[in-house]
């Protein structure tokens, strides 16, 4: 598998989240990539790593996802606590409760 069919994995990975409207960051250190961001949140704790939440490995990452059912369940938890943020924070502007 080359670095070029890799980089083209990991880029429609992160087009379908898009999709969806869900936003990732992702960082390499070689071989490790991680999951930094989701919809502009940190991504907290570590997953088979000592510094983050890692994805994956090069080469072949997509193959070689590790967890992929917990790096969904990762992503998933993000985006419902930041849209339940989302919603207490408009119903406090709407109640004026919050400036």
């Amino acid at each position: 598998m080359s670095n070029k069919s890799d980089i083209n994995r990991i880029s429609l990975f992160v087009k379908r989240l898009e999709k969806i409207g869900v936003r990732v960051d992702l960082l390499g250190n070689f071989p490790w990539v991680y999951l930094h961001k989701v919809n502009d949140v940190k991504v907290e704790g570590s997953f088979h790593a000592d510094h983050g939440f890692c994805i994956g490995y090069y080469p072949n990452i997509w193959n070689d996802i590790e967890c992929k059912r917990t790096v969904f369940d990762k992503i998933r938890s993000i985006v419902n606590e930041s849209k339940y943020h989302e919603r207490k924070i408009r119903r406090r502007k709407v109640l004026g409760c919050y400036s």
